[in-house]
Protein backbone atom coordinates (compact mmCIF):
# COMPACT_ATOMS: atom_id res chain seq x y z
CA UNK A 1 0.00 0.00 0.00
CA UNK A 2 1.08 3.45 -0.48
CA UNK A 3 2.14 5.60 2.30
CA UNK A 4 -0.61 7.92 3.75
CA UNK A 5 -1.06 10.83 6.71
CA UNK A 6 -3.66 9.11 8.94
CA UNK A 7 -5.00 5.42 9.15
CA UNK A 8 -8.48 5.57 10.22
CA UNK A 9 -8.86 2.11 12.32
CA UNK A 10 -12.59 1.38 13.05
CA UNK A 11 -13.32 -2.28 14.92
CA UNK A 12 -16.36 -4.17 14.50
CA UNK A 13 -18.71 -6.43 15.96
CA UNK A 14 -22.12 -6.94 15.61
CA UNK A 15 -22.80 -3.28 15.11
CA UNK A 16 -23.31 -3.75 11.07
CA UNK A 17 -25.68 -0.51 10.75
CA UNK A 18 -23.61 1.94 13.69
CA UNK A 19 -20.88 0.84 10.67
CA UNK A 20 -22.45 1.81 7.82
CA UNK A 21 -23.33 5.02 9.13
CA UNK A 22 -20.02 5.36 10.75
CA UNK A 23 -18.29 4.74 7.29
CA UNK A 24 -21.04 6.99 5.45
CA UNK A 25 -19.67 9.79 8.09
CA UNK A 26 -15.53 9.32 8.00
CA UNK A 27 -16.01 9.39 3.72
CA UNK A 28 -18.71 12.35 3.73
CA UNK A 29 -16.34 14.88 6.37
CA UNK A 30 -12.59 13.26 5.39
CA UNK A 31 -11.04 15.84 2.93
CA UNK A 32 -7.83 18.03 4.00
CA UNK A 33 -5.59 14.54 4.81
CA UNK A 34 -4.85 11.59 2.56
CA UNK A 35 -6.23 8.60 4.43
CA UNK A 36 -7.18 5.16 4.42
CA UNK A 37 -9.55 3.26 6.36
CA UNK A 38 -9.12 -0.34 7.75
CA UNK A 39 -11.86 -2.22 9.55
CA UNK A 40 -11.17 -4.97 11.50
CA UNK A 41 -13.80 -6.70 11.93
CA UNK A 42 -14.57 -9.30 15.38
CA UNK A 43 -15.70 -12.55 13.21
CA UNK A 44 -19.56 -10.23 13.23
CA UNK A 45 -22.78 -12.50 13.04
CA UNK A 46 -24.74 -10.25 11.45
CA UNK A 47 -23.46 -9.29 8.04
CA UNK A 48 -21.44 -6.57 8.49
CA UNK A 49 -18.05 -7.78 6.97
CA UNK A 50 -20.33 -8.02 4.02
CA UNK A 51 -21.93 -4.90 4.05
CA UNK A 52 -18.55 -3.53 4.05
CA UNK A 53 -17.21 -5.86 1.30
CA UNK A 54 -20.56 -4.73 -1.14
CA UNK A 55 -21.06 -0.89 0.39
CA UNK A 56 -17.27 0.54 0.90
CA UNK A 57 -14.85 -1.26 -1.55
CA UNK A 58 -12.32 1.21 -0.76
CA UNK A 59 -12.16 0.50 2.70
CA UNK A 60 -9.27 -2.35 4.06
CA UNK A 61 -11.69 -5.29 5.47
CA UNK A 62 -9.55 -7.75 7.72
CA UNK A 63 -11.60 -10.49 9.24
CA UNK A 64 -10.96 -12.01 12.37
CA UNK A 65 -11.80 -15.57 13.19
CA UNK A 66 -13.12 -15.39 16.27
CA UNK A 67 -13.71 -12.56 18.17
CA UNK A 68 -9.83 -10.83 19.56
CA UNK A 69 -11.85 -7.70 21.86
CA UNK A 70 -11.47 -4.31 20.93
CA UNK A 71 -8.15 -3.53 22.01
CA UNK A 72 -6.33 -6.79 20.52
CA UNK A 73 -7.89 -5.86 16.77
CA UNK A 74 -6.92 -2.18 16.91
CA UNK A 75 -3.41 -3.57 16.89
CA UNK A 76 -4.52 -6.31 13.87
CA UNK A 77 -5.68 -3.38 11.93
CA UNK A 78 -2.08 -0.65 12.97
CA UNK A 79 -0.30 -3.72 12.12
CA UNK A 80 -1.68 -3.83 8.32
CA UNK A 81 -1.55 0.41 8.25
CA UNK A 82 0.50 2.67 6.19
CA UNK A 83 -0.38 6.08 7.82
CA UNK A 84 2.12 8.00 9.62
CA UNK A 85 -0.63 8.34 12.04
CA UNK A 86 -3.22 6.69 13.19
CA UNK A 87 -6.79 7.59 14.43
CA UNK A 88 -8.84 4.75 15.94
CA UNK A 89 -12.87 4.87 15.42
CA UNK A 90 -15.43 3.59 17.11
CA UNK A 91 -18.41 1.76 14.81
CA UNK A 92 -20.55 3.51 16.63
CA UNK A 93 -19.24 7.02 16.37
CA UNK A 94 -19.78 9.76 13.65
CA UNK A 95 -17.81 12.52 12.34
CA UNK A 96 -19.35 15.77 12.18
CA UNK A 97 -16.13 17.74 10.86
CA UNK A 98 -13.07 16.96 9.12
CA UNK A 99 -11.75 15.13 12.53
CA UNK A 100 -9.18 13.44 10.66
CA UNK A 101 -7.19 16.11 9.32
CA UNK A 102 -7.89 18.14 12.28
CA UNK A 103 -6.11 15.77 14.55
CA UNK A 104 -3.21 15.57 12.49
CA UNK A 105 -2.51 18.61 11.74
CA UNK A 106 -2.18 18.76 15.66
CA UNK A 107 0.09 15.93 16.06
CA UNK A 108 2.26 17.02 13.41
CA UNK A 109 2.38 20.76 14.90
CA UNK A 110 3.30 19.35 18.71
CA UNK A 111 5.70 16.68 18.12
CA UNK A 112 5.77 15.51 21.96
CA UNK A 113 2.20 14.36 21.28
CA UNK A 114 2.12 10.42 21.05
CA UNK A 115 -2.18 10.67 21.52
CA UNK A 116 -4.78 13.21 20.96
CA UNK A 117 -8.24 13.09 21.81
CA UNK A 118 -11.36 15.22 20.43
CA UNK A 119 -14.26 16.75 22.40
CA UNK A 120 -16.55 13.46 22.50
CA UNK A 121 -20.54 13.95 22.15
CA UNK A 122 -23.61 12.51 22.61
CA UNK A 123 -25.75 12.69 20.09
CA UNK A 124 -27.86 15.36 21.22
CA UNK A 125 -25.08 17.66 20.76
CA UNK A 126 -23.89 17.13 24.93
CA UNK A 127 -20.72 16.18 26.12
CA UNK A 128 -20.30 12.70 27.11
CA UNK A 129 -19.11 12.39 30.45
CA UNK A 130 -16.01 10.77 31.67
CA UNK A 131 -14.50 10.86 28.26
CA UNK A 132 -10.63 12.30 29.45
CA UNK A 133 -9.15 13.13 32.55
CA UNK A 134 -6.05 12.46 35.21
CA UNK A 135 -3.76 9.72 35.88
CA UNK A 136 -5.77 6.99 38.30
CA UNK A 137 -4.34 7.71 41.98
CA UNK A 138 -5.80 7.64 45.71
CA UNK A 139 -6.39 11.16 45.08
CA UNK A 140 -8.41 11.65 41.80
CA UNK A 141 -10.08 8.09 43.10
CA UNK A 142 -11.32 9.99 46.58
CA UNK A 143 -12.71 13.19 44.76
CA UNK A 144 -14.60 11.26 42.44
CA UNK A 145 -15.83 8.39 45.00
CA UNK A 146 -16.81 11.69 47.32
CA UNK A 147 -18.22 13.59 44.32
CA UNK A 148 -15.42 16.32 45.55
CA UNK A 149 -14.91 16.59 41.42
CA UNK A 150 -18.56 16.66 40.49
CA UNK A 151 -19.28 19.57 42.66
CA UNK A 152 -16.17 21.57 41.59
CA UNK A 153 -15.64 20.55 38.68
CA UNK A 154 -12.09 22.34 37.07
CA UNK A 155 -10.69 23.04 40.67
CA UNK A 156 -7.22 22.15 40.86
CA UNK A 157 -8.37 21.22 44.51
CA UNK A 158 -10.34 18.54 43.50
CA UNK A 159 -8.98 16.76 40.69
CA UNK A 160 -10.98 13.15 39.47
CA UNK A 161 -10.21 10.33 37.32
CA UNK A 162 -12.76 11.58 34.98
CA UNK A 163 -12.25 15.91 34.22
CA UNK A 164 -15.92 17.50 33.86
CA UNK A 165 -14.69 20.52 32.52
CA UNK A 166 -12.02 21.03 29.42
CA UNK A 167 -9.14 23.41 30.63
CA UNK A 168 -8.91 24.90 27.05
CA UNK A 169 -9.21 24.42 23.58
CA UNK A 170 -6.08 22.41 23.58
CA UNK A 171 -4.86 20.69 26.86
CA UNK A 172 -2.68 18.11 28.36
CA UNK A 173 -4.38 15.62 30.34
CA UNK A 174 -3.60 12.07 31.60
CA UNK A 175 -6.01 10.50 29.07
CA UNK A 176 -8.45 10.50 26.47
CA UNK A 177 -11.50 8.06 25.61
CA UNK A 178 -11.26 5.16 23.29
CA UNK A 179 -13.78 5.98 21.36
CA UNK A 180 -11.55 8.15 19.40
CA UNK A 181 -7.72 8.89 19.67
CA UNK A 182 -5.10 9.64 17.41
CA UNK A 183 -1.37 8.97 17.58
CA UNK A 184 1.84 9.01 15.82
CA UNK A 185 2.04 5.51 14.63
CA UNK A 186 5.66 6.07 15.66
CA UNK A 187 4.18 6.29 19.40
CA UNK A 188 1.80 3.37 19.10
CA UNK A 189 4.58 1.12 18.11
CA UNK A 190 7.03 2.23 20.88
CA UNK A 191 4.46 1.34 23.54
CA UNK A 192 3.21 -2.07 22.05
CA UNK A 193 0.04 -0.83 21.26
CA UNK A 194 -2.76 -1.88 23.13
CA UNK A 195 -2.36 -4.13 26.33
CA UNK A 196 -4.53 -7.53 25.20
CA UNK A 197 -5.47 -7.96 28.36
CA UNK A 198 -8.00 -5.75 28.24
CA UNK A 199 -10.81 -7.43 26.13
CA UNK A 200 -12.60 -4.41 26.23
CA UNK A 201 -12.47 -0.82 28.46
CA UNK A 202 -9.58 0.35 30.38
CA UNK A 203 -7.35 -0.09 27.66
CA UNK A 204 -7.11 3.55 26.47
CA UNK A 205 -6.17 4.78 29.56
CA UNK A 206 -3.61 1.48 30.27
CA UNK A 207 -2.37 2.86 26.81
CA UNK A 208 -2.13 6.92 27.43
CA UNK A 209 -0.36 5.69 31.20
CA UNK A 210 2.01 3.58 29.30
CA UNK A 211 2.90 6.63 26.25
CA UNK A 212 3.18 9.58 29.49
CA UNK A 213 6.20 7.03 30.53
CA UNK A 214 7.89 6.64 27.50
CA UNK A 215 7.89 10.58 27.58
CA UNK A 216 5.08 11.32 25.15
CA UNK A 217 2.53 13.71 26.19
CA UNK A 218 -1.55 13.11 26.16
CA UNK A 219 -3.50 15.94 24.78
CA UNK A 220 -7.20 16.47 24.57
CA UNK A 221 -8.88 19.20 22.23
CA UNK A 222 -12.37 20.25 23.12
CA UNK A 223 -13.36 22.54 19.62
CA UNK A 224 -12.87 19.53 17.66
CA UNK A 225 -16.06 16.41 18.35
CA UNK A 226 -17.19 13.24 17.71
CA UNK A 227 -20.70 12.18 17.98
CA UNK A 228 -20.88 8.94 19.73
CA UNK A 229 -24.09 6.72 20.19
CA UNK A 230 -23.42 5.01 23.73
CA UNK A 231 -23.03 1.02 24.24
CA UNK A 232 -23.70 0.29 20.27
CA UNK A 233 -22.13 -3.50 21.36
CA UNK A 234 -24.31 -3.64 24.62
CA UNK A 235 -28.18 -4.47 23.86
CA UNK A 236 -29.75 -6.24 26.60
CA UNK A 237 -29.51 -5.57 30.81
CA UNK A 238 -27.48 -8.74 31.05
CA UNK A 239 -24.77 -7.31 28.78
CA UNK A 240 -24.15 -3.70 30.40
CA UNK A 241 -24.06 -5.74 33.91
CA UNK A 242 -22.03 -7.81 32.00
CA UNK A 243 -19.81 -4.81 30.97
CA UNK A 244 -19.91 -3.21 34.09
CA UNK A 245 -17.88 -5.89 35.96
CA UNK A 246 -15.76 -6.24 33.43
CA UNK A 247 -15.19 -1.92 33.42
CA UNK A 248 -14.37 -2.66 37.21
CA UNK A 249 -11.99 -5.74 37.13
CA UNK A 250 -9.63 -4.26 33.94
CA UNK A 251 -9.54 -1.06 36.56
CA UNK A 252 -8.63 -2.61 39.26
CA UNK A 253 -6.19 -4.47 36.63
CA UNK A 254 -4.63 -1.35 36.02
CA UNK A 255 -4.38 0.38 39.25
CA UNK A 256 -1.75 -2.63 39.95
CA UNK A 257 0.68 -0.85 37.43
CA UNK A 258 0.51 2.49 38.79
CA UNK A 259 -0.04 1.57 43.37
CA UNK A 260 1.41 -0.11 45.86
CA UNK A 261 -0.15 -3.38 46.59
CA UNK A 262 -0.91 -1.09 50.23
CA UNK A 263 -2.27 1.72 47.55
CA UNK A 264 -4.62 -1.06 45.72
CA UNK A 265 -5.90 -2.43 49.08
CA UNK A 266 -6.80 1.40 50.06
CA UNK A 267 -8.32 2.48 46.09
CA UNK A 268 -10.32 -1.15 46.68
CA UNK A 269 -12.19 0.70 49.86
CA UNK A 270 -13.20 3.55 48.02
CA UNK A 271 -14.62 1.59 45.14
CA UNK A 272 -16.42 -0.08 47.60
CA UNK A 273 -17.76 3.13 49.34
CA UNK A 274 -18.33 4.47 45.80
CA UNK A 275 -20.83 1.13 44.98
CA UNK A 276 -22.53 1.31 48.87
CA UNK A 277 -23.51 4.98 47.93
CA UNK A 278 -24.83 3.92 44.12
CA UNK A 279 -26.95 0.71 46.52
CA UNK A 280 -28.36 3.62 48.39
CA UNK A 281 -29.52 5.82 45.30
CA UNK A 282 -30.75 3.00 43.40
CA UNK A 283 -32.46 1.85 46.39
CA UNK A 284 -34.34 5.31 45.95
CA UNK A 285 -35.26 4.87 42.85
CA UNK A 286 -36.65 1.36 43.25
CA UNK A 287 -38.23 2.67 46.16
CA UNK A 288 -39.98 5.76 43.74
CA UNK A 289 -41.03 3.18 41.27
CA UNK A 290 -38.64 3.97 38.41
CA UNK A 291 -36.81 0.99 37.18
CA UNK A 292 -32.81 1.48 36.72
CA UNK A 293 -29.50 -0.74 36.67
CA UNK A 294 -27.86 1.73 39.10
CA UNK A 295 -28.80 -1.04 42.04
CA UNK A 296 -28.75 -4.36 39.90
CA UNK A 297 -24.71 -3.06 38.16
CA UNK A 298 -23.81 -1.66 41.73
CA UNK A 299 -24.92 -5.05 43.68
CA UNK A 300 -23.16 -7.23 40.97
CA UNK A 301 -20.14 -4.58 41.28
CA UNK A 302 -19.75 -4.88 45.05
CA UNK A 303 -20.41 -8.75 45.21
CA UNK A 304 -17.40 -9.00 42.55
CA UNK A 305 -14.55 -6.95 44.31
CA UNK A 306 -15.33 -8.57 47.30
CA UNK A 307 -14.53 -12.26 45.10
CA UNK A 308 -11.73 -13.85 44.05
CA UNK A 309 -13.00 -13.28 40.23
CA UNK A 310 -12.27 -10.10 40.43
CA UNK A 311 -8.57 -9.23 39.03
CA UNK A 312 -6.53 -8.58 42.00
CA UNK A 313 -3.84 -5.31 42.37
CA UNK A 314 -0.59 -6.75 41.91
Amino acid sequence: MNPCDLSMIIVNYNTRDLLDRCLASVFAATRAVSFEVIVVDNASSDGSAAMVASQYPQVRLICNAANAGFGAANNIGAGAACGRHLMLLNSDALLITDTGAHLAAILDAHPDAGCIGPRIELMSGAPQPRSFGNAPSLRTLFNDTFLLSSLAPGSSLFPGIYAHLPEGRLSQVGWVSGVCMALPAEAYRQAGGFDPVYFMYGEDMDLCLRLKKLGWNIYHIDDCAVRHLLGGSAKTDDTVVRNSLMQQRHFLHLLGSVMSRPGCALARLLIAAGLVVRIAAGCALAAAGRKSLLLRTSLARLADLASARSLPCA
